[in-house]
């Protein structure tokens, strides 16, 4: 019901337009409110906002047996009442045979079980020959060539015009290039202004640059921001854009993708050209195997190199593997020599030194890998670390005698300063 109100702003049910009845409460006095629904949700009819009744259907008893429709205006088997007559339609538009109201089912069959209805026409209103009642055909041409306008593919009338009795041509143009409403083709009217009045230089009819909302033609003010409040780049006068991000922000993001497109390049690259090894993978990409293939499939790179990536998938699951040093000791044996020799802690300690000093990547089988050549002396790790130590404290007595050097230069510069000094006095 459409709603009228009084001269006092209230409507037929005495509720004004902020929804508040005349008697000064948000709902009449039978407890409905302004849209007709009691304090449980309820409206008149025992039906909720969602057409669901209060007794847990979609249909009212009372109007079932008198009319056999719910709230929706359909019965219990999807059909509306059609008036008070047994048969109607569904939400889609058929009855209960599968008609709809011209007759056709879904599959175009009419009634009469022929393609076409008793006047000769097709479920999309044709006849046999594709013509319409209007004698026209789906692309709008009558059987001489002419479109509804009295056009033909040439452009002429059928008296050989080329524009109508209204003076229009094919386009909808008159002679001088202005249409129906008085407008060009670009949308400027005869006196050379467009809808926001502007002309073709941008200046309105103000003889401004600016309408008079304070926008030119392209919809901006003088400080560049359009009613929204946004520049031509999508930033606000704080200088984000929609989703928040400054431009410095945006460059960023846009250095990062451009940084992380070319290292996966590069990773894939050496990679399958045998220049890097999948430790070195491991150690310098965040990225697995497995991403690394979706990258290569997504730049459409060679199926060879796709094929190479695939090859090193379960090799590289063996670097995600983390060393268990607790299990290892209990379990393993390491042949060397012909004898079996089970590694001891200090084995282990040692060889993750060795790992952690050279930058190594860990896993349980780099570890494994660095123990077992280390128990069969292909690896002198001891040697290695004393030699590390005697490079370090090489470097710190350098250090230490540079210091001292530097030392004496400046005690040196301060002495030749203080003697000049003396000299000048």
């Amino acid at each position: 019901m459409k709603r009228i109100f009084d001269k006092d702003g209230y409507d037929q049910r005495g509720f004004n337009k902020k929804g508040v009845h005349f008697n000064g409460t948000l709902r009449d006095n039978k407890g409905y409110d302004v849209d007709g629904y009691n304090e449980n949700g309820y409206d008149e009819n025992g039906f909720d906002r969602e057409g669901n009744h209060i007794n847990g259907t979609k249909y009212n008893e009372f109007l079932a047996d008198t009319f056999g429709c719910g709230k929706t205006g359909y019965d219990i088997a999807g059909f509306d009442k059609q008036g008070y007559m047994p048969t109607g339609y569904d939400k889609e538009g058929y009855d209960r045979d599968g008609f709809d109201r011209k007759g056709f089912n879904k599959d175009g069959m009419n009634r009469n079980q022929t393609m076409f209805d008793e006047n000769g026409y097709d479920i999309n209103g044709y006849n046999v020959e594709g013509y319409n009642k209007d004698g026209f055909n789906s692309e709008g041409i009558d059987k001489d060539g002419y479109n509804k306008r009295g056009f033909n593919k040439e452009g002429l009338t059928r008296t050989g015009a080329r524009y109508d009795v209204d003076g229009f041509d094919v386009n909808g143009y008159d002679k001088d290039g202005f249409n129906e409403w008085n407008k060009d083709h670009d949308g400027y009217n005869r006196e050379g202004y467009n809808d926001n009045g502007f002309n073709r230089e941008g200046i309105h009819f103000n003889k401004t640059k600016f309408d008079e909302n304070g926008y030119d033609i392209k919809g901006y003010d003088k400080d560049g921001y359009n009613k929204f409040g946004r520049d031509k780049d999508g930033y606000d006068r704080n200088g984000r854009n929609e989703q928040g991000f400054t431009r410095e922000e945006i460059e960023n993001r846009g250095n990062e993708q451009r940084k992380t497109f070319m290292g996966l390049l590069e990773k894939v690259e050496k990679l399958t050209n045998g220049e890097m090894t999948l430790e070195e993978y491991a150690l310098k990409s965040k990225y697995s195997i497995d991403e690394l293939i979706m990258f290569a499939k997504r730049q459409n790179m060679d199926v060879n190199i796709v094929k190479k990536l695939y090859k090193f998938k379960k090799p590289y699951e063996a670097y995600k593997k983390p060393f268990n040093k607790e299990k290892y000791l209990k379990s393993t044996i390491v042949i060397v020599n012909g004898k079996e020799v089970r590694p001891t802690e200090q084995d282990v300690n040692e060889s993750l030194k060795f790992l952690n000093e050279n930058g190594a990547w860990f896993c349980d089988k780099t570890v494994k890998d660095t123990i077992r050549k280390y128990l069969r002396g292909e690896l002198n790790i001891k040697e290695k670390i004393e030699d590390d130590l005697r490079k370090e404290k090489l470097v710190k007595t350098i250090l230490k005698k540079q210091n001292t050097i530097k030392a004496q230069e400046s005690e040196i510069e301060n002495l030749q300063k203080e003697k000049k000094e003396r000299t000048n006095e």
